[in-house]
């Protein structure tokens, strides 16, 4: 851990949705004259302040938000090469009227991009190429997953076995990378390791690890899970009071306009994907329909509500698992995992003892050059995420496709495999597969008993 003042110093912040990082950004900002950059890609597009859970200007404390309302509805959503390039170039304006910059959102991969020097774009986000380039020159990447998947394991089988068949951003991306490059993604990766290795037996430069673009500091707000599943239900409930459902027929109008007008819309991306747009969809649909009754249009509408609240907690629980293994193995490759900080959240009554103080200290100790405290040692909850990573570690769970034929299902790591072996559910299929098969043995012993005995006759 370093002990010198950082000449480039850099606060993030990530976490779940639901864990408060927009306020402790601010509190930061306030109490260290920082400004703040938006890192959550929703939040880029123009307006739409319910579905994106953007901050008010109130909330904003004058507080100056870079990479907000930039993008409109009939813009191309940004690649992570567009965000890159852009925060940089805020970050170096900040610097330059000698504030503090404080990056703060929920897309954890524009975070990743910003704070490495090498950061290789993986299939976490789009090519550094135009994806109608991509689209005109290789056109096998708007084949059928399946396909795709087919043509990577021919010419990179180390790579495809670490994603899920049916994740078809990153086996896609990996194809890309080959089809661009003449170079696996595999050994592309492996360079890229290599690489971070020898920068880091060189040593630190200036008292930053030489693996991290800025000297950098990052607080991982956490939150018990009872406790944010019902925070985030709640959350929903009062984006409906606010108006989501008038929000999400406002863009449904505009998607209307601009299919109207030829502009191409791609579902599967940007505010277009957005939960609570998606998930409200066949209730805005429902009410054009002057067939339908109240009784239908309500119930509808409860179906819709309650999609909307699984989809953000299944969210939340991606956004948990991509800090604990993408974010954590990046830190770790770079030698910098003294640089994350799990803050419990879990009680908002005792915001101002569990979040605002320790992180204030944290961050005084850390841009003075001095002593800070282990991750660990900051609550039990902090112990345990530092453990749990750590284990992990030790363990080994390098990612690699398994499929059990008994069960149907693909699992992505060793640990999983484990698990899924060790289950109640594999061992009750496996028994019933075990029956099945003795009965179709015993079936076939029975017709070549027939057919013998009608031989015989």
């Amino acid at each position: 851990m370093s002990t010198k003042i950082p000449v480039d110093p850099l606060i993030a912040i990530v976490g779940a949705t639901g864990t408060g990082k927009s306020k402790l950004a601010i509190e930061l900002a306030q109490r260290f004259n920082g400004e703040i950059i938006n890192g959550d890609a929703m939040q880029m597009y123009k307006g739409l302040p319910i579905i994106t859970n953007k901050v008010s200007e109130a909330e904003k404390q004058n507080i100056p938000h870079h990479i907000f309302d930039q993008i409109g509805l009939e813009d191309q959503p940004w690649t992570v090469s567009n965000f890159r390039r852009e925060a940089h170039k805020a970050i170096g304006e900040i610097r330059s009227r000698g504030r503090l910059p404080i990056l703060v959102g929920g897309t954890h991969y524009y975070t990743k991009a910003v704070l490495f020097n090498d950061y290789l774009l993986t299939g976490e986000g789009a090519s550094s190429g135009s994806e109608d380039d991509s689209r005109e020159r290789f056109p096998i990447l708007e084949a059928p997953t399946t396909e795709i998947l087919a043509k990577l394991r021919e010419v990179d089988p180390k790579i495809a076995s670490r994603w899920h068949p049916l994740d078809r951003r990153k086996i896609r991306r990996s194809l890309e990378i080959w089809l661009q490059t003449g170079k696996t993604a595999s050994q592309t990766y492996e360079e890229q390791s290599q690489r971070r290795l020898s920068m880091r037996a060189c040593g630190p430069s200036d008292g930053n690890d030489s693996c991290l673009k800025y000297s950098s500091l990052i607080f991982w707000l956490r939150a018990k899970d009872d406790v944010l599943k019902r925070r985030l239900n709640n959350r929903v409930d009062a984006m409906l009071e606010c108006g989501l459902i008038q929000e999400a027929q406002a863009i449904s109008q505009a998607e209307r306009s601009l299919n109207a007008a030829g502009i191409q819309i791609n579902k599967a991306k940007g505010i277009w994907a957005s939960i609570g747009y998606k998930e409200t969809e066949p209730y805005i649909s429902a009410l054009a329909d002057t067939s339908k009754t109240l009784g239908e249009l309500e119930a509808i509408k409860a179906t819709c509500i309650e999609a909307a609240k699984g989809a953000t907690r299944r969210y939340a629980r991606r956004q948990e698992r991509w800090i604990r293994t993408h974010f954590s193995d990046a830190l770790t490759e770079s030698d910098a995992m003294d640089t994350l900080y799990p803050i419990d959240c879990t009680n908002p009554d005792e915001w101002d003892t569990n979040v605002n103080q320790p992180v204030t200290d944290i961050t005084e100790s850390f841009l003075a050059g001095n002593p800070r405290p282990t991750p660990e040692s900051l609550s039990d909850m902090a112990r345990e995420a530092i453990s749990a990573i750590k284990a992990e570690l030790e363990h080994g769970n390098v990612r690699e496709c398994r499929y059990c034929e008994v069960c149907d299902k693909t699992l992505m790591t060793e640990k999983e495999w484990t698990a899924h072996l060790r289950s109640n559910t594999h061992k009750k299929a496996l028994a019933g597969r075990k029956r099945w098969e003795a009965f179709k043995a015993w079936q076939a012993r029975q017709g070549a008993a027939e057919e013998h005995r009608k031989n015989d006759e």
